[in-house]
């Protein structure tokens, strides 16, 4: 136990199950920042919820909204569900940082908010203080209030028997996202319009992310089950895109170039084919990496691991028009999923 801001924090370790389940939830995430983002948030829950379970004080993470998959999804969000209290929100604060932001989707139907600062190596988590309530985007660690003051906070709520509106039910964030289509779709790339010349954002011409010097790319494929090139070789059909992934989340340290191809053949499917090169001036990709390949119902159809001294490795799919896909990309306990519909 230390002394900072003018009052007694408190230091709770974070074990190697919380930060598994943080990494399971983070890999559910579109792009690298909102896996960041969801990974953070759940650490913070985590402390939080062992530091209520120490002081005896009931939790339920399955009703809270950042243990709902797609509340995750769609909001910044980071509570944890007090029984007959209210969501008491769990911001996370980096090492050095002086300022918690707390996003507009959380300033309501909370009962507090609660600033942990996560260490370096994300082992240890520490309670730094409390807020009834915000309006503005940050809290300076310097403004925090005890954590005597949050006990007080929930005995008040409790003897008062405040109702706090119950927690967003499943079927009503999944009517939500149908009537807001826009955010899973923009997390979706669309590959038949690139045969239009529309191309979604992050993905560039392969000379850029790979370099004019590169070495021309063979999208042959090394396994003899497999045909190579469609006999139907038209390059007005045919067009290829890259985007740089960071497998990042727990600085792995490696960076990739995800190469996809299309080509249209015959009966009007599309044939995709996807490549994974390395970059930063690296001659091989990191061995063990994987790309992995599943269908809409998330169903496992195709999976490659790079070895010792492979320069690429490389899956092939062909489908319809309208039809989704995953591809994740993972090394150790990072990875990254690009969502596709052709």
């Amino acid at each position: 136990m230390t002394y900072s801001t003018g009052h007694l924090t408190i230091s709770i370790p974070i074990g190697r199950a919380d930060r598994q389940i943080a990494l399971r939830f983070a890999r559910e995430q579109p792009t690298p920042d909102k896996s960041e983002q969801v990974y953070l948030n759940t650490l913070a829950v985590l402390v939080v919820n062992r530091y209520l379970e120490m002081l005896e004080i009931p939790t339920s993470l399955t009703s809270s909204y950042s243990w709902n998959r797609v509340g995750r999804l769609c909001a910044n969000v980071a509570d944890i569900d007090i029984p007959g209290i209210g969501h008491l929100e769990c911001r996370s604060l980096r090492s050095g940082e002086r300022c918690c932001a707390i996003p507009p989707d959380v300033w309501h139907d909370r009962i507090g908010y609660i600033i942990v600062r996560l260490d370096e190596h994300f082992s240890e988590g520490t309670l730094l203080g409390f807020v009834p309530q915000v309006a503005q985007m940050t809290v300076d660690v310097d403004r925090l209030q005890s954590l005597d003051t949050l006990l007080v906070r929930l005995h008040d709520l409790e003897r008062s028997e405040i109702t706090i509106s119950p927690p967003v039910s499943d079927e009503t964030i999944a009517d939500f996202r149908r009537s807001n289509r826009s955010i899973t779709d923009e997390t979706v790339t669309h590959l038949s319009q690139w045969f239009d010349d529309i191309f979604d954002v992050g993905w560039q011409a392969i000379d850029r992310l790979l370099g004019r010097s590169a070495p021309c790319l063979d999208f042959r494929f090394r396994s003899p089950n497999l045909s190579s090139s469609p006999s139907n070789s038209d390059d007005r059909s045919l067009v290829r895109r890259g985007k740089s992934i960071d497998l990042g989340i727990q600085l792995s340290g490696c960076s990739v170039v995800l190469l996809v191809e299309l080509r249209k053949i015959e009966n009007n499917k599309v044939d995709v084919r996807l490549q994974v090169h390395p970059t930063g001036g690296n001659i091989y990709l990191s061995p063990n990496l994987q790309l992995g390949v599943r269908d809409r119902a998330s169903h496992a159809r195709l999976q490659t691991q790079s070895r010792q001294s492979d320069n690429y490795i490389q899956l092939r799919l062909v489908g319809d028009p309208g039809d989704r896909f995953s591809a994740t990309l993972s090394l150790n306990s990072a990875s990254v999923t690009e969502e596709f519909e052709i």
